[in-house]
């Protein structure tokens, strides 16, 4: 219909969500656009909100990178990592995929501690303190897809699971907990709608499963849900093939 020229079309280029000034804005229309957005590279003093990342050749070398940035840079420029940052991904399976990084990430952040009990379901580990994500629609409980939680106690005698939503608490049976995941890291799809202070992103020809728009339209997505800072990592191999 737009193609047609038969009906009026009104284009929204007003940004409101975010300064105009801010590089992540100025990344994304660009990405939009079809042209390849000018990022600043990293370093210990940034300038921009949008900052870019080498990451190395291989995915090992961009968990590396992912770790690096989670324990040192990201803490130094006054971010917590447990609190202010989510690490998004295109795809779940691979090295650079959300189930892998949560389980590194988990390490990290929410370490193994005699204070801290832990459970393994179904080969997930869950643990007090963790970041996790509701996967399903519970209008039991009034928790929803994509709903990010904390895990604030795991009861082994009454096999509950409780986590904090907001403000609000919600218990989990064992028998329900197939209904949340670790969300350390999460797929790009799953945020969307969400925003962040800091996000970090990486970008590899792993991600690259399909020859179709959608690796950028990935990114393109996760640039308009950092509000505060974002990291971009990227292979120097993946760039002609994602852009």
């Amino acid at each position: 219909m737009i193609n047609s020229g038969r009906v009026p079309v009104v284009r929204l280029t007003q940004v409101f969500r975010q300064a105009q000034q801010s590089a992540i804005i100025t990344a994304a229309h660009q990405i939009n656009r079809g042209i390849y957005p000018t990022i600043e590279p990293i370093s210990d003093n940034p300038v921009s909100d949008c900052i870019w990342h080498g990451g190395g050749h291989q995915p090992e070398h961009g968990v590396q990178a992912i770790c690096e940035l989670i324990t040192d840079l990201i803490p130094r420029l006054g971010f917590n990592p447990a609190t202010d940052v989510q690490v998004l991904c295109p795809m779940s399976r691979g090295l650079l995929g959300t189930r892998n990084l949560n389980t590194v990430l988990q390490q990290l952040i929410n370490p193994p501690s005699p204070n801290k009990v832990e459970i393994n379901r179904g080969g997930n580990l869950l643990r007090e303190g963790d970041r996790i994500i509701q996967l399903t629609n519970d209008y039991n409980r009034e928790v929803f897809n994509g709903d990010l939680g904390i895990i604030l106690t795991i009861d082994t005698v009454e096999q509950e699971v409780t986590v904090l939503y907001g403000e609000r608490t919600v218990v989990y049976d064992y028998a329900d907990l197939n209904e949340i995941a670790l969300a350390w890291s999460i797929s790009i799809h799953k945020s969307q709608g969400s925003e962040y202070p800091v996000i970090v992103l990486p970008i590899y020809m792993q991600h690259y499963y399909d020859v179709d728009p959608k690796p950028i339209l990935h990114w393109y997505n996760s640039c308009q849900e950092v509000s505060d800072r974002g990291w971009s990592q990227k292979s120097d191999i993946s760039g002609g093939a994602l852009y």
